[in-house]
């Protein structure tokens, strides 16, 4: 994989201001979303599906779409290996793509109801090498039912944006707001503030794409501001090896996500 071209040495610096907003919800409400990525014509990518934590609403299964652009991408295959629905076994997860389509169509189940947070499932794209450069699409999902017994956890979906190639920006396109503002460099360093006014921030974690848990950082809080720093650390201390890295992070009745790379 591809992971960072043309890019300078230093620090990885996320800015997210408050006014950019990828969702709101309400009490008992599941948040399922798409990060943020880039990749180079050619790439073949994982790319997450995350969901907020799931403990005790009862999911037992879920179905997914998917839409893309498939002038930029094709799905290769999709695997929940390292999510939270890996318990629930490959044999049933089913995914579709009808042909000319531009959806994507998943659903699993299980006989035990899922836990946690994080990862749900991981997509396979392959970048097509004709994939129209210097410009980004948007990964939407229009649909995501999780399916408990009793009925349907009120849920709320968060788009992605696919950038083709990786710039030292990652975002939407210029003519809309950005809601990441991303500089690549080393060693990767992410900086991540949110102004006064931010309710219930919670840990911004960092996940490799295998969907394993790499490092988890708490905010630095004051009266006015919440900041996360993350200098490319693991969880036992060591160094995170260089590559790409999804992060996700919930601060109240906010979402954000994206992917960040480290260079050394």
């Amino acid at each position: 994989m591809s992971i960072v071209k043309g890019l300078s040495t230093g620090a990885v610096v996320i800015a997210i201001p408050l006014l950019a907003l990828l969702g709101q919800c309400c009490a008992g409400t599941i948040e399922v979303s798409l990060p943020d990525t880039c990749a180079a014509p050619g790439d073949t990518i994982w790319l997450p599906i995350f969901t907020t934590d799931v403990t005790d609403s009862g999911v037992y299964g879920y179905n997914l779409t998917v839409h893309f652009d498939t002038a930029f991408a094709e799905v290769d295959t999709i695997t929940s290996d390292g999510t939270i629905s890996e318990p629930w076994g490959g044999g049933n997860l089913v995914w579709n793509v009808a042909e000319g389509d531009d959806s994507l169509r998943i659903a699993a189940a299980g006989i035990q109801p899922l836990t946690g947070e994080g990862m749900l499932v991981r997509i396979g794209f392959r970048i097509r090498a004709t994939s129209p450069t210097d410009s980004s699409t948007m990964l939407s999902m229009p649909e995501a039912v999780l399916r408990d017994m009793p009925g349907k956890p009120p849920t709320i979906t968060h788009p992605g944006w696919l950038t083709v190639p990786c710039t030292a920006g990652i975002g939407v396109p210029e003519a809309e707001e950005k809601p990441l503002e991303i500089n690549w460099l080393d060693p990767a360093s992410i900086r991540w503030h949110l102004d006064a006014g931010t309710e219930a921030a919670g840990h911004l974690k960092i996940y490799d794409p295998m969907g394993r848990l790499v490092a988890e950082v708490g905010p630095t809080a004051s009266s006015t501001s919440a900041t996360y720093v993350w200098h490319g650390e693991t969880e036992d201390g060591g160094k995170a090896a260089a590559g790409v890295y999804f992060f996700h992070v919930k601060a109240g009745r906010r979402f954000w996500g994206g992917k960040v790379g480290i260079l050394r």
